[in-house]
């Protein structure tokens, strides 16, 4: 097959395998993200890894396959076990693909009575209609000889290409669900400008992924009355658009790997390296964290109780004898006032002022009201 539709053979291959790693990263770092701070996987994070094999087959599958019966270059036998392989892999693909966003859903917005009941009504119909078509070919394309005949390719075509429009059709059908399934909920949110930009370009991202899946609908569907037309562009749109629904399931794990573990040890790695009176060189670093409780919206609506957590990593030159001195008058000293009660703890002449321990780990905690942000909080 050198060129189909103006693209030639490599340029197809090269956005699968780009799309492919694409996903593959993202669901990496959600990987990392949520062990790191959640120290477990949820049920959607298994479905996310499960997506990968099944993405990688079909890549390869449809590249084996080349231009299917019409390929001068492979037997109809091959070609015909290749239809069979694919059309197991590939609703297995666009399912887990698509589902970790629904339990996505489930788990953000699931105190929405209609939300949830619709999410696992989506989960359960798209899991039915892709199971229906991973029936449907096998028993049409799986060949018993090696000399097949043009009656048997004839009905292998036809069958592949009418559950093909069939699958499409719902894929098409599952992309706007997912899109416009949390609009009501999300945008009803008080939420600050850079989130709600955020919200924007995600949901731009899943009309993206709209957009694939029907141009993969439309070469499905002009296959049928067109039986020379190539698959190829429509198995790269179908890819492309599982490869799409897995990153933007991922896009919240992504930001909390971000806000919540390599910002903050970014901040903590640039401490200020300063000399306190007795000459001792102190690195400092801060590193603060908000901890919201699960579930939000289970709280009252007019506030949210969260923890504002601030830590202080010491490393000094100083000695455990400097250390203890200082103490020592600062209890010779009496308690300081901070904010009208007496406080016995460290001296209060400044950061760069007091002698630091030698190594030492401050943890500075208090309770915080903040207003009902929603879901996404602050």
């Amino acid at each position: 097959m050198e060129g189909t539709h103006g693209l030639s053979k490599g340029t197809i291959d090269a956005l699968k395998a780009l799309f492919v790693i694409l996903a593959f990263i993202a669901v990496v770092l959600r990987l990392v993200a949520n062990w790191k701070y959640n120290r477990k996987l949820l049920v959607d994070d298994y479905i996310s890894i499960s997506a990968i094999p099944f993405l990688i087959s079909v890549a390869v599958l449809s590249d084996l396959a080349g231009n299917g019966f019409h390929d001068p270059d492979s037997s109809p036998y091959r070609i015909a076990q290749l239809a069979v392989s694919i059309s197991v892999f590939t609703p297995l693909a666009l399912w887990t693909c698509k589902a970790p966003i629904l339990f996505l859903y489930i788990r953000l917005f699931g105190v929405k009575k209609w939300l949830r009941i619709t999410s696992y009504v989506t989960l359960g119909f798209t899991a039915a209609v892709y199971a229906s078509g991973i029936i449907a070919i096998p028993p049409a394309c799986t060949p018993h000889t090696t000399n097949l005949s043009d009656a048997f390719i004839d009905g292998c075509q036809t069958r592949t290409r009418m559950i093909n429009v069939y699958l499409g059709g719902t894929s098409v059908f599952a992309d706007v669900i997912i899109l416009v399934l949390p609009m009501p909920v999300v945008f009803g949110l008080k939420l600050l400008i850079r989130s709600r930009i955020g919200l924007v370009f995600l949901f731009l991202s899943g009309l993206f992924a709209i957009g694939a899946s029907v141009i993969s609908l439309v070469f499905k569907a002009v296959s049928l009355t067109s039986p020379t037309t190539s698959l190829a562009l429509s198995i790269l749109a179908t890819i492309t658009e599982c490869s799409v629904a897995l990153i933007v399931g991922c896009v919240p794990s992504l930001r909390v790997l971000w806000s919540k573990i390599l910002k903050p040890s970014v901040k903590s790695s640039r401490g200020l390296t300063t000399t306190d009176p007795t000459g001792n060189r102190t690195n400092r670093g801060t590193s603060h964290y908000m901890v919201v409780g699960e579930g939000t919206d289970r709280k009252p609506p007019g506030s949210n109780a969260a923890l504002v957590v601030s830590t202080e990593v010491h490393t000094s030159t100083s000695t455990v004898a400097d250390y203890q001195q200082q103490q020592q008058q600062q209890q010779n000293q009496g308690p300081q006032q901070v904010y009208g009660q007496p406080y016995y703890g460290r001296p209060s002449d400044g950061p760069f002022g007091e002698v630091q321990p030698p190594f030492g780990v401050y943890t500075e905690a208090y309770a915080l009201q903040t207003r009902h942000q929603g879901v996404w909080g602050r």
